[in-house]
C-alpha cells in the first residue's frame, strides 16, 4: 500500500512518539490546531487525546497563533477560550517532567472504546474533555430556557459560504432542500419552534420569510455576501476571532439541546450529535445525494 507524504509523516510521527513514550521523562503531546474550523480542530484534539490515552501519555491541547480563532488580547491558547481544561494525563506512572512534542492528528476516524460505537465513544470523550467554560454554559442555558419550546424544538444547521462555493469538493444541499425538509419535519412531528444555526445571513432571512416567528437564532456574526465567516480560504468576515469561535460553540451546544436536527455535513453538527448521542437527525446529504461523509453517526 502506497501512502501520501502527509500520511507517511503522520505514521512516522505516531511511531516516534510511541517509542519515546517508553522513556522515564516523557514525552507529552502538544496537540496543535490544524487551522480548520473550530470543530474540525476539536475533532483533531479529541483524536490526539485518544492517541495519548491509548499510549499512556501526557497531553495538552495547545491552539496557538495557527488557529483561526487566535486573539492575543484573550490569551495564548485558543482551546481555553471556550473549554475549562487543556491538559490531561494518561500516564501510568508519574513523569519526572513534561516534554511536549508538537502533535497534529486527523479529524477523521476516532478510535472507539471497547464495546461502544464511534458516536457513543466520541460522546464519552466530549463529556470528559470538552467541558465548556462557565460563561459559555450560562449563555447556552439562558438562550435555551427563553427561546426553546420543551420537547418541540427542531434544530437546523445550514453551512453555506465557502462550503456552498464547492471548497474541498463539497456538494451542499440547497436552501430549497432545507426548507422542504423542514416543512416535512414540522408536518410529521410536534415541533413548533425552529432553532436555526448558520454562517450565512441569507439562510436566516429565507427561513424567517418561510416560517415567520417560529424561527429563532442566536445573535451570532454571519456572512451577508458569501464570504466565509472564519477565513478558511479567503479573508473572512471582519470581526473578533474569539467572538466567532464563541458563537459557533454556543450554536453547537444549542443544536444538541433540540429534539431533532436537520443537517448536511459539518463538524459542528458532528459535535452536536455526539454531545447528545441520542439526538435524532435527518442527513440531507444522504437524502438528496445518496451519500454521507460520516456514516458512523448513523450507528449508535
Amino acid at each position: 500500500m502506497a501512502f501520501s507524504p502527509h500520511q507517511s509523516a503522520y505514521i512516522l510521527q505516531r511511531a516516534s512518539i510511541v517509542l519515546l513514550g517508553r522513556l522515564p521523562f516523557g514525552p507529552g503531546l502538544a496537540i496543535q490546531s490544524g487551522r480548520c474550523g473550530l470543530f474540525g480542530d476539536a475533532f483533531i484534539a479529541l483524536n490526539g487525546l485518544r492517541f495519548a490515552e491509548s499510549h499512556g501519555l501526557e497531553a495538552e491541547i495547545d491552539w496557538g497563533r495557527r488557529s483561526l480563532y487566535f486573539d492575543a488580547a484573550v490569551g495564548p491558547n485558543v482551546w481555553t477560550y471556550y473549554f475549562r481544561k487543556s491538559r490531561f494525563s494518561f500516564a501510568s506512572r508519574r513523569m519526572r517532567s513534561f516534554w511536549p512534542l508538537p502533535f497534529r492528528a486527523g479529524a477523521e476516524d476516532f478510535h472507539p472504546y471497547d464495546g461502544l460505537s464511534t458516536r457513543a465513544s466520541v460522546h464519552s470523550a466530549i463529556k470528559r474533555f470538552c467541558i465548556p467554560r462557565p460563561e459559555i454554559a450560562a449563555a447556552v442555558d439562558a438562550f435555551s430556557s427563553t427561546q426553546f419550546l420543551a420537547g418541540r424544538t427542531l434544530g437546523v444547521h445550514i453551512r453555506l459560504t465557502d462550503a456552498a462555493a464547492g471548497r474541498e469538493d463539497r456538494r451542499v444541499p440547497s436552501l430549497d432542500h432545507f426548507v422542504e425538509s423542514t416543512r416535512e419535519c414540522l408536518e410529521s412531528t410536534e415541533a413548533e419552534r425552529i432553532f436555526l444555526a448558520s454562517d450565512d445571513q441569507r439562510a436566516i432571512d429565507r427561513y424567517r420569510m418561510e416560517f415567520g416567528n417560529r424561527v429563532v437564532s442566536s445573535p451570532a456574526l454571519r456572512s451577508v455576501d458569501g464570504i466565509s465567516l472564519h477565513g478558511h480560504y479567503d479573508g473572512g468576515v471582519s470581526g473578533s476571532p474569539f467572538g466567532k469561535g464563541r458563537d459557533v460553540v454556543i450554536d453547537a451546544l444549542l443544536l444538541a439541546r433540540c429534539n431533532h436536527l436537520i443537517r448536511s455535513h459539518s463538524r459542528v453538527t458532528c459535535f452536536s450529535l455526539c454531545e447528545n448521542a441520542t439526538l435524532t437527525f435527518t442527513d440531507l446529504d444522504l437524502k438528496y445525494f445518496g451519500n454521507t461523509r460520516t456514516p458512523w453517526l448513523h450507528h449508535s
